[in-house]
Order: C-alpha cells, then structure tokens, then sequence
C-alpha cells in the first residue's frame, strides 16, 4: 500500500518528474546526434545544397544537448533535498510514535509500581531476587522470542512492560534506519548487531520485510536502502 501524499512527498514526485524529463530529453537529443552523424555523408551526397545546411543542425543538436544535460544536473540537488525532507518526515514520524508509546510504558511503570507496593505492603516482600533479574532480562532482550524463553521446556510469557518496551525501541530503530539512509549509510549497520541468528534472522520478532520501514524499502520507497536495492537486482 502506498503512503498518504504528503506535501513533501510531493515534492520528492515533482522534482523527479523534472530529472526524469530532462534525463529522457538527454537521451533522445543524443540518439538524434548519432542518427545525424550517421546519415550526414549520405545525405550530402545526394543533395550538395542540403550539405551546407548539415553542420549546423550538428550544432544545434549539440546545443540542445549541453542544455538538457545543465538542466538535468541542476535538478539532482532540488530531488536530494527534497527527498531528504521527505525522509526526515517520515523519521519524525516515527519519533512521535516513540513518545506516545513511551508515555504509555511511563504510566504502565507507575500503575505497576503502585500495585506492587501494595500487594507488597498485604503480602509482604515475596518475590526472589532472581525472578526479578529475570524480569529485567526479558525486558532488555533484543533477541528473545517474545512467547518462549531460551529454554525450550520453559514456556515464559514476557510481561507487558517488556512489550511495551519493544514498541518504543522499535519505533525508536526505524527512526534511526532512515536517518541512516538519508545521509548516505546503510541502516544494515545497525540491524545486524541486534538480529537473532538463531531466530530465523528476525529482529524484534520481525522479518527484513517487516522491520525496514517503507520509506526505505519497497517499491514506493523515498530513497530504497541498500538491501532493497540488492533483493530487487
């Protein structure tokens, strides 16, 4: 599914259309050189008064060429900047969502300190020190498959503040992948550390596909990263 047409992303559509324009004019301009270059000695042959008139429209072409080519160039750095708004709009959007889940993680913490405290002050202290590592492990972990812990006979679930918490790192890396693609690195840098091997290669229980936001992979990506160009070759 395509993104909401976002007037910087119409923008980025716009200054493509005038590179695609000039770079198709380029293209027909020297093709229409070689064509003239190639019949020009026939044709002066056959017709001595049109021979006169043959190096001009070489020049002409050649004229027309240098303008499509001056133009073309001065539109690359339009489409930069305006790809690298678009991308940094599609980053901020990913902040956004980071500070909403990480208010959400924020009043969780609070209502789930007031709750332990409570039963704590009904109950008494209760929990061994090494759940609680436990619980501070699954909330930590990059890599962990949220249902199962590493054990294979211990079914674990993750608390919610583990999940929660995963959300804002979550939206916290693709922020950062396209920030990375948007100055020229390759956000694969940044992925690789934290990705399962032994999980099927997902990161956050998820797949590439599914991780890499679509600003940066796919086909309607802004600017595609390196691993979508290299999975489309």
């Amino acid at each position: 599914m395509s993104r909401p047409q976002t007037p910087a992303l119409k923008a980025v559509a716009d200054a493509e259309s005038v590179v695609t324009r000039w770079q198709n004019e380029v293209t027909q301009v020297e093709a229409e050189i070689e064509k003239l270059r190639a019949s020009m000695g026939e044709a002066a042959l056959e017709d001595e008064a049109r021979a006169d008139a043959l190096p001009q429209q070489l020049r002409d072409l050649r004229d027309r060429l240098e303008v499509a080519q001056r133009a073309a160039a001065a539109a690359e750095p339009k489409l930069a900047t305006a790809r690298a708004a678009a991308l940094e709009e599609a980053a901020r959007e990913f902040d956004d969502d980071a500070d909403r889940r990480r208010t959400i993680l924020g009043k969780h913490d609070l209502k789930t300190a007031r709750l332990l405290k409570e039963l704590e002050e009904h109950e008494g202290s209760y929990v061994p020190r090494g759940d609680l590592q436990s619980v501070q492990s699954l909330r930590a972990s990059d890599t962990l498959d949220w249902d199962e812990s590493p054990s294979s006979n211990v079914v674990v679930k993750a608390p919610k503040s583990a999940l929660l918490n995963r959300d804002v790192r979550l939206a916290e890396l693709r922020a950062a992948m396209i920030r990375d693609v948007a100055v020229g690195l390759d956000p694969a840098l940044r992925v690789e550390p934290i990705r399962d091997v032994t999980g099927g290669g997902k990161v956050y229980g998820l797949s590439t596909a599914e991780l890499y936001p679509a600003a940066i992979y796919g086909p309607d990506a802004i600017v595609p990263a390196p691993i979508y160009r290299r999975h489309v070759e």
